[in-house]
């Protein structure tokens, strides 16, 4: 009997700590970026957000971002971009903006260090 485990590679993610605008609800206001993928972000600074909620995420250079919300814990949030940055717009982003980190640095508790399996394990025989 063989166990095949389906692992998602990790997104190259990207440290920073720089202020971002964001819409939600008409509200607008400032955030602290903390980190950056291709796929999408975690900010601090926000309050009331809620899994599923739409924000929108102001980088610089960049049209605004749609996103949701796949996390929060206290005032910090992860968001998953609507559409994905391309990997060359996300590199000029990291280059002028971040220091690379590595998967499950700043404490985040929802990007653990290790793989996590994305399917569910089956068993072949």
């Amino acid at each position: 009997m063989v166990d095949d485990i389906f692992i998602q590679p990790r997104a190259e993610r990207i440290s920073f700590d720089m202020l971002v605008r964001y819409r939600n609800l008409g509200n607008r206001a400032t955030v602290l970026l903390k980190n950056l993928t291709t796929g999408g972000a975690r900010v601090e600074g926000i309050e009331g957000l809620r899994y599923g909620d739409m924000i929108t995420l102001l980088l610089p250079s960049l049209k605004p971002k749609d996103a949701y919300v796949v996390w929060v814990k206290g005032q910090s949030a992860g968001i998953a971009f609507e559409r994905p940055l391309h990997p060359n717009v996300f590199a000029t982003l990291a280059r002028k903006h971040g220091t690379p980190c590595e998967p499950g640095a700043l404490g985040d508790p929802h990007y653990p260090a290790e793989p996590r399996p994305t399917m569910p394990l089956h068993q072949a025989a």
